[in-house]
């Protein structure tokens, strides 16, 4: 072979393997590149990127100021993985964990033992945890269990971040607010209150977001997460209509009275008449938000909305306006019968806590006559009317309010009702009603009639705080005509001012209400149950243009005090002083003022500063009020008859609560006679008896008193009691703007007995009193000037418009109360203060006297 031929061969032998070498390579190529390429892109896309998992954070809970009520944070959660635990270190590890978490071992070893990740400690926040674990897992980590198999994985534990509720106002609103559970995610999953209504609206969702990373590992990205990655993690904002401040005077006052009367349970929901807002809705017992383990079914139930009861008296708003609206009532001066307390019908007595005989509508109203209230309803209203107007005002379906648990109610169908359901739906029994529904239907009366749609919440925002949705005020239906509305409003004013809600009235705006008082059902004999009643008053604020309405009931009080005048009543007054202020409604200012209306505000002057005011009026002379001081509030001795003069039936009523004698009431009003006379000894089987009549009645006889009453047939031997001389004057009051007369002569009687020249010789200036044993003691007091000034000072404030109730002129004949031979000269400087009133005193021809 020759030395070209073993080239060749060579070189054959040299390219066939290259060549084979060299379709090998392209082959493995075609493989990889093309074959294989999805995989092999997919594991270098793994090794460049990293998911990273963004944890939800549920929204916030504001108050309508945007006060927060309830908000998220994030915290740090240990999970397990038991598919990186070897079996052989189970139990050790175990125990170890469960030292560091301060928890039990079985739990602890029963979650390792487990085939799925598991949580072992929820919501960490002690930083001695951490420690704790971090040591664990380096004790561990290091620990060898087979040549280069360690004793745990990297991952065997580890730490999710997840969010936890936090309520910063613990109690308050707890029963609207609500509360949440746990789920994957952290405290995610609303059960109670908004938080469960909105629940859709609050929670966050899972954010996932694909990332490049280094090096270092999974767990270190080079690049920021996606702002919308992050944003769909947050929840919404929801803005509820309560106020805090409302809320939290609401919650104070219940409790207070709650706590007061030891009674089970209250309820107060304050509500906003023109956009069908509540403001406040507190219940009595509550529990804290912050450990809601630990409260019972029994507290966690939001009693305005879910519990459904009888309204009693209360119901008689809803009566009334039915009755009016029909125009069966011409006049709320016309006359209707309350049969003195007592009236049958279809088989059944309804009666009155205290009789009254025959009187005007609006007293009858006033003083909460379940009589008269029977009488107008099946007088004046078919069955099918008043059924029509109930289901009008919303009884026996939902209100519809945006919270979870309503109660329908119950309002028996028209076809189910019997001969006495009339009368016994008037007064407020055979129907259930919740507060919520109570509340939005008097408001309704209140709005011109337009009821409005109840709702908690305002509005929804993102989490930058901007406006996404809002809940607009909805009007639903018209429950009666704007003229059945202002007549509804001098009923439920005659209440407050005069009837059984006086304890509603308020110093600043004018206040109308009405009173309940509710029998219970007793569950365990199926029957009314004397002893177990419901106290309830519903008033609206300020009466010429209403604002607010609050309902407020409470539930079995105890100590002998349950009529909705006395539990329920002070409660509005307290929650309305802060809501009227807090939402800066103006301080009223009355369009007409009358002498009635000055003789309420001097009622209310005498209760507090211990003297007695009598307003007289003719007509076109000047006002004349005549002032004596009294000891009509101390305690009267055993046996003897004390003083009922201008007292309410509601007050005479309580006064001779434990009196051991039968008491005849005879008319209707204040009472104007009684005998036995003030401070006589009454015997034992002696029959009591109360004349009443009007103000002006009651008036008239006060200014009327003789100057002596010595011998009188009937009466006691006289002890004569002297007065100082009158203190009188013309003043010129200014009010708005403009200078009204006012003529005052005071008259204030010490405390020291009469000589018997002055017994013996009367003159202008001596009064003489049924005696009074009590008076016995030192020199008369100076309040010729403190107590008349304090009592003017404080009438001139209580009432803002004096003009309507005195005439422009100080001509004309004198006032039946001014004593015309001490009329005092013109003083054209205005009154505007006590110091004045002094002044004025020390300058009149007659002032100045003790």
């Amino acid at each position: 072979m020759t030395e070209r031929s073993r080239l060749i061969r060579l070189r054959a032998v040299l390219l066939v393997p290259t060549v084979l070498l060299a379709l090998g390579i392209v082959a493995r190529l075609y493989y990889l590149q093309v074959i294989r390429y999805e995989y092999y892109r997919k594991k270098a896309d793994s090794q460049h990127h990293t998911v990273v998992k963004y944890m939800p954070c549920r929204g916030k809970i504001l108050d309508r100021n945007l006060r927060e009520l309830a908000t998220g944070v994030l915290t740090k959660s240990l999970y397990v993985d038991p598919s990186g635990i070897h079996p052989s270190v189970r139990a050790d590890l175990a125990h170890d964990l469960a030292t560091a978490l301060n928890t039990d071992f079985d739990t602890v070893f029963q979650r390792l033992s487990g085939k799925s990740p598991a949580p072992l400690m929820r919501k960490i926040e002690d930083d001695a945890i951490f420690q704790a674990i971090a040591a664990v897992r380096e004790k561990y980590r290091k620990r060898m269990v087979e040549p280069k198999t360690p004793a745990i994985q990297p991952n065997a534990f580890y730490f999710v971040e997840e969010t936890k509720r936090i309520y910063p106002r613990r109690d308050l609103a707890s029963h609207v607010i609500g509360y949440t559970e746990l789920d994957n995610t952290g405290d995610n999953k609303g059960l109670a209150g908004v938080e469960r209504t909105y629940d859709e609206q609050l929670r966050g969702k899972i954010g996932v977001d694909r990332v490049f990373r280094n090096a270092l590992g999974a767990n270190s990205v080079m690049e920021p997460v996606d702002p919308e990655v992050l944003e769909s993690t947050y929840g919404n904002t929801v803005v509820l209509t309560i106020d805090e401040v409302i809320q939290r005077a609401a919650e104070a006052s219940l409790r207070k009275y709650v706590n007061m009367f030891s009674a089970d349970a209250g309820v107060a929901v304050v509500y906003d008449v023109k956009t069908g807002e509540v403001l406040a809705m507190a219940n009595c017992p509550t529990f804290d938000l912050t450990n809601v383990a630990a409260a019972t079914d029994f507290t966690r139930r939001n009693r305005a909305i879910t519990d459904a009861i009888e309204p009693g008296s209360v119901m008689k708003i809803f009566t009334y306006a039915s009755v009016i609206e029909e125009e069966r009532i011409r006049s709320l001066e016309e006359m209707v019968d309350c049969e003195g307390g007592r009236w049958t019908v279809a088989g059944r007595t309804v009666v009155d806590s205290h009789a009254i005989g025959t009187v005007p509508i609006r007293i009858a109203f006033a003083q909460s006559s379940n009589v008269a209230a029977a009488k107008l309803a099946m007088g004046r209203l078919t069955p099918a009317k008043f059924y029509r107007h109930l289901v009008s005002f919303g009884f026996g379906e939902k209100t519809g309010i945006d919270l979870p648990g309503e109660a329908t109610g119950r309002l028996r169908p028209l076809k189910q009702w019997t001969a006495q359901s009339v009368a016994s739906l008037a007064y407020g029994y055979e129907l259930q009603v919740t507060a919520i529904q109570v509340v939005a239907a008097a408001a309704a009366i209140m709005n011109n009639g337009i009821y409005m749609q109840p709702h908690i919440v305002r509005e929804i925002r993102n989490y930058r705080g901007e406006i996404i949705s809002q809940v607009l005020p909805q009007k639903l239906r018209r429950v009666c005509s704007p003229a059945t509305t202002e007549k509804m409003k001098q009923l439920m004013e005659a209440v407050v001012r005069e009837g059984t809600g006086k304890a509603a009235q308020l110093a600043e705006y004018r206040v109308g209400g009405k009173t309940g008082t509710t029998i219970k059902i007793d569950p365990k004999t199926g029957k009314y149950s004397r002893g177990n009643y419901i106290g309830s008053f519903c008033g609206v604020a300020p009466l010429e243009d209403p604002r607010i309405c609050i309902y407020v009931w409470i539930d079995n009080p105890r100590g002998g005090t349950y009529y909705g005048g006395q539990v329920a009543a002070p409660v509005f007054k307290e929650i309305a002083e802060v809501a009227l202020k807090q939402l800066k409604v103006p301080v009223s200012v009355p369009q007409e003022e009358t002498s009635e209306d000055l003789n309420v505000v001097f009622d209310r002057v005498r209760s507090q500063y211990d003297v007695q005011t009598v307003a007289a009026e003719s007509e076109r002379n000047p006002l004349a009020i005549l002032l004596e001081q009294t000891r009509r509030n101390d305690q009267v001795a055993t046996g003897s008859m004390p003083d009922l003069r201008g007292l309410t039936m509601r007050e005479v009523h309580e006064k001779l609560a434990s009196f051991d004698h039968p008491v005849e009431y005879r008319g209707s009003g204040v009472v104007v006679d009684q005998s036995p006379r003030p401070y006589e000894t009454i015997e034992p089987g002696d029959i009591v008896v109360v004349e009443f009549g009007s103000q002006e009645e009651y008036l008239r006889r006060l200014a009327e008193l003789p100057e002596s009453q010595s011998g009188a047939a009937g009466s006691s031997p006289a002890t004569s009691l002297t007065t100082a001389p009158a203190v009188a004057a013309t003043l010129r009051i200014a009010r708005h703007g403009k200078e009204v007369p006012l003529q005052v002569v005071a008259r204030v009687t010490p405390s020291v007995p009469a000589t018997a020249e002055q017994v013996g010789a009367p003159n202008s200036n001596t009064l003489v009193e049924d005696p009074d044993p009590r008076v016995r003691s030192g020199p008369a007091p100076d309040v010729g000037k403190s107590v008349w000034a304090k009592t003017l000072k404080q009438s001139f404030e209580a009432t803002d418009d004096l003009s309507a109730a005195m005439d422009d002129s100080t001509s004309g004949e004198e006032s039946p109360s001014s004593p015309s031979a001490s009329r005092p000269e013109t003083l054209e400087r205005p009154v505007r203060s006590a110091y004045d009133l002094q002044q004025l005193q020390q300058e009149s021809p007659t002032g100045g006297t003790e």
